[in-house]
């Protein structure tokens, strides 16, 4: 990151490289979830289903258990990335 600032290529206050990271799993999770078509798709857990109506969530999906081991899936990880 330093390089690219002083080459020019980054802006002095841009972004760290954990922001540009997030960001990027953010995209790659969104089209995981948008296109059935997906290699990823089939590995989501099963759509959550409510007979009430419940603020807008980022995804639908069932959450799975969360431990030490599945925190490092990357699925998992985004499932879990903006609850509260």
């Amino acid at each position: 990151m330093r390089r690219a600032v002083r080459w020019g290529l980054f802006p002095v206050d841009g972004a760290t490289l954990n922001d540009l990271a997030l960001a990027a799993d953010r995209v790659l999770f969104r089209k995981v979830l948008e296109n059935k078509n997906h290699i990823l798709h089939s590995l989501l857990p099963p759509v959550k289903v409510t007979l009430y109506n419940l603020r807008p969530r980022v995804h639908d999906r069932v959450l799975p258990l969360k431990t030490s081991l599945s925190v490092k899936n990357f699925l998992t990880r985004m499932l879990y990335d903006d609850v509260c």
